[in-house]
């Protein structure tokens, strides 16, 4: 009986161990399009920075009733 009992478990075990050994399949696929690389402008590229400060931007909450920070920034 004991021999009986331990096939379930024993093909159990197998199937856990098969389905630890599954290799990762290494996909590569070609672009279909092409695509060109473009430059951004700003129009901050010829500015010269006089002053900077780090700042808190804040916002008023009118259902709590509290001021509340939005974000920090340069």
């Amino acid at each position: 009986m004991s021999e009986l009992e331990n096939k379930p478990v024993a093909a159990f075990e197998d199937a856990q161990e098969e389905e630890e050994t599954v290799e990762s399949v290494d996909v590569h696929f070609e672009p279909v399009v092409k695509l060109e690389d473009v430059v951004v402008k700003t129009h901050e590229e010829d500015e010269t920075e006089i002053f900077k400060m780090r700042a808190k931007l804040f916002r008023f909450d009118q259902e709590a009733k509290e001021w509340k920070e939005r974000g920090t920034g340069d």
